[in-house]
């Protein structure tokens, strides 16, 4: 991968990657079975191409409405626990519920829930001790 040529005065930290936090939060919550996780939108925070929020949805499906239930509070707790969960390729700040989870009924015959994250973050800068 060859690094971006920069302008002068632009800090060299802004040449990193942007991390995929939809695989990261995938990866997360896959074990629980039944969810179905993308992102629908995304802006660069402060300074731009370090800081980066994206805007997740999770749904959560299961053949109970109770275990559904059950199974979204389990993906609430382990999305927003990401701020204390080591990621070698970035860091997640913080991570805000911006709606649910709430039951939503119809759609593949399976009781659902639907839930909405803010999640704040960044590349890893430095190597992660080995």
């Amino acid at each position: 991968m060859q690094a971006l040529t920069l302008p002068p005065g632009v800090d060299p930290a802004l040449t990193y990657a942007q991390p995929d936090i939809e695989w990261h939060i995938y990866q997360v919550i896959a074990p629980l079975g039944g969810t179905v996780t993308w992102s629908f939108a995304g802006n660069q925070g402060d300074p731009p191409g370090w800081i980066f929020r994206t805007q997740i949805q999770v749904d959560v499906r299961a053949s109970s409405k109770g275990k559904a239930r059950q199974r979204a509070d389990e993906a609430r707790r382990a999305i927003q626990a990401l701020p204390w969960t080591p990621w070698d390729e970035g860091v997640v700040s913080r991570v805000d519920v911006t709606a649910g989870p709430f039951w939503q009924p119809g759609g593949h015959n399976e009781p659902r829930y639907v839930a909405r994250y803010l999640v704040t973050y960044q590349p890893q800068r430095w190597p992660r001790p080995a």
